[in-house]
């Protein structure tokens, strides 16, 4: 009989806990079966997009009848206590912070009927609960007397310790390598640089192209991928653009600049448009270009390649079943 963990994700949409969710439980082990349930429901194009992406790895699924953030927070406990009595997973595994909260609530509801579950906790970002402070700090008790915390960087670990004085585990992100295609719309003659991320402070940055799914597969039709992020939990594009063999060019902060080698010359301190403007009017020749590529490549596939992250992963949930079993 498989070992099963659940995965809690706040939705089926595009998110970096959402990828990692789905990378994990595309783990080949016929140790684990895997399910990824969400708490609030996706309603995107990109939601479609994700479940036909589980159907196609034969990953199980469980979808929220709930559209509204806090509301399916609040209801969480109810309808999910049906799917575990049904499954009975070993490992529940929360990806912050919507599901953080939605499992403690569910904890909290459902205790006398939980004896054997054991929970594991992906930290992906550097700041927590930054509109639910004292909430926040009642969950975080919570996954650290149950010893659940994962750190996806050293900068996400840095920054709890210093808040929580906890010095979580560190499992890097692990990305999948794909396949590339060649994105329509690229200005030729032209050095073409592509900046991806959210409408928000976090990417630094104040507009925005259309969502596009699995963007990953179109890095290498660029020429360079522009991070001018203020901070990360650890940047996952960047580790796909040295994937795709296309140099990143960022800005030195916690959670980005460990993607990439200490030395790495494409990068500025504090955001300086200065500086930027300095490496946008001396770019590499080709042949550096093309070391710098295989720099890249190299150190992502040396710290970051998803075959690592599953193994990482299933040796804990194996740590806690052994804790279990002794119990």
């Amino acid at each position: 009989m498989r070992n099963r963990v659940f995965h809690i994700i706040t939705h089926f949409d595009i998110g970096g806990a959402e990828r990692i969710a789905i990378n994990i439980s595309k783990s080949s082990s016929a140790k684990w079966e895997y399910h990824i349930v969400e708490v609030v429901r996706g309603t995107s194009d990109y939601s479609s997009a994700m479940i036909d992406e589980l159907r196609t790895y034969n990953i199980k699924f469980h979808r929220s009848p709930i559209r509204n953030n806090k509301l399916g927070i609040i209801l969480f406990p109810i309808w999910f206590l049906g799917i575990y009595l049904k499954f009975r997973p070993q490992i529940i595994h929360t990806h912050t912070e919507v599901p953080d909260l939605a499992i403690y609530l569910f904890h909290i509801v459902q205790k006398f009927t939980l004896q054997k579950i054991k929970y594991i906790r992906t930290i992906h970002n550097i700041k927590l609960w930054t509109d639910w402070g004292k909430i926040g700090s009642v969950v975080e008790k919570f996954f650290m007397r149950h010893h659940a915390n994962i750190a996806i960087s050293r900068a996400v670990q840095e920054s709890y310790k210093t808040h929580y004085n906890e010095s979580p585990t560190i499992v890097f992100n692990g990305i999948e390598m794909t396949s590339q295609r060649k994105f329509e719309g690229l200005v030729e003659d032209k050095i073409n640089i592509l900046f991806a991320g959210r409408l928000e402070y976090q990417k630094g940055v104040v507009f925005y192209y259309d969502t596009i799914y699995n963007l990953s597969q179109y890095l290498f039709s660029f020429d360079y991928v522009f991070m001018p992020s203020n901070f990360e939990g650890l940047a996952t594009l960047s580790i796909e653009s040295s994937f795709g063999k296309t140099p990143v060019i960022i800005n030195s902060c916690g959670g980005l600049e460990e993607t990439l080698p200490a030395d790495w010359p494409l990068k500025v301190k504090n955001n300086s448009v200065q500086s930027y403007i300095s490496i946008f009017n001396n770019l590499p020749s080709q042949d550096i270009y093309r070391k710098l590529a295989d720099i890249g490549y190299e150190y992502a596939y040396k710290n970051f390649t998803i075959k690592k992250m599953q193994q990482n992963y299933e040796y804990i949930y194996t740590q806690k079943i052994q804790e279990m079993t002794v119990l």
